[in-house]
Parts: C-alpha cells; structure tokens; sequence
C-alpha cells in the first residue's frame, strides 16, 4: 500500500471554503505508512501559477502561444534532511500543521477554454534509490483576489462647448456640480 494522506484545510472565512489574498492558508496534513520507506525529500507546498495558451492563424501556418506565469511558491520541508540525505520513515500516523501567507496582490482563481490560474497545496514524497519514484497529493483551492480601483481620486469630468454668437465674445463657460443620489432605504 506505501503511503496514504489527508490535507485537511481551515475554512477560511465563516465556514466557506474560499480564501481571499493576504489571508492565511493553514490545516492539518495527516500520513500514514504501512512500512519503512526511505526519502530524500518530503515537501508540503502553497503553488498559485497561470498557464494560457492560443493559437493564431498567419497566411499558410498556425502560431501556437503559451505563457505561464507563478504567483505563489512556498514550501514547508517534512524531513529537515540535509541536501542529499536519505531519511527512513517509520509505519504508524503522522500529523503536520501548516500555515501558508497568500500574497496581497494576486489575481482570483480562472478556469476557461485559453487558460486557468490555480492554487494548490501540494505534499510530494521523493524515494531515494537510482530510480527518483515519487508520491503526490494535492489539493485545489480557490482564491478570489483583492480588487481595488484603479483610480484612488474622485473622477473629475468635464464639457468644453463652442457657442457662436453674434458678439464679442466667442465662449460661454459654464460650471456645474453633480450630487449623487441618495439612496432610499
């Protein structure tokens, strides 16, 4: 059987399973092994990345486009090994906490036909030995992103109209103020 896991995730915000930018990711990762199993590495990861791609017709070809793009990377090393140590873990249950800090500035979760942005947190086992056998568990998680306006001061506007008439003067300039609506309640 090897190695069996859960990522148990806090709800976030009032019991929905949602998390916005700038707020903690945090949980409980549960493992259990049947037998001893050695590892170079074990990894817990918080990865937000994008990926798109389309394509565009020229003359006789086709251009295909991709772009990738990571906004989120964090890891939470399992084994505290040294680079190139091999660690023997144990049979028996094992539990981790974990607290991942989403940035402040990154876009919401997007799944369509050109592309997506994901967030997961992933754990990988890495087994030692000539063959680099490897065991991966992830999780999705969707985040909504901060939105703020573009502009931070009001919006000014403005009407410079042209008036011929019959007089010395060619402009009239007029001033206005526009109140917002009140809103009923």
């Amino acid at each position: 059987m090897g190695v069996t896991c859960q990522l148990l995730l806090t709800k976030a915000n009032e019991g929905v399973s949602y998390y916005k930018a700038g707020q903690s990711v945090t949980g409980t990762l549960k493992y259990v092994f049947d037998k001893p199993t050695e590892f170079t590495s074990a990894t817990l990861s918080l990865i937000g990345s994008g990926f798109c791609q389309w394509q565009t017709q020229l003359a006789n070809s086709i251009l295909i486009h991709v772009g990738n793009e990571d906004y989120v990377v964090q890891h939470m090393d399992l084994l505290q090994a040294k680079q190139g140590e091999v660690v023997t873990i144990q049979p028996g249950s094992y539990e981790h906490p974990f607290n991942f800090k989403l940035p402040e500035e990154i876009p919401s979760s997007h799944k369509d036909d050109v592309g997506n942005i994901t967030y997961k947190v992933e754990l990988r086992f890495i087994k030692s030995g000539l063959v680099k056998n490897s065991n991966k568990f992830n999780t999705i998680i969707t985040v909504y992103g901060d939105v703020k306006p573009n502009i931070p001061q009001p919006l000014m506007a403005g009407l410079n109209k042209e008036y011929k008439f019959l007089c010395r003067k060619n402009f009239l300039n007029l001033k206005a103020q526009i109140r917002k609506k009140k809103q009923r309640s």
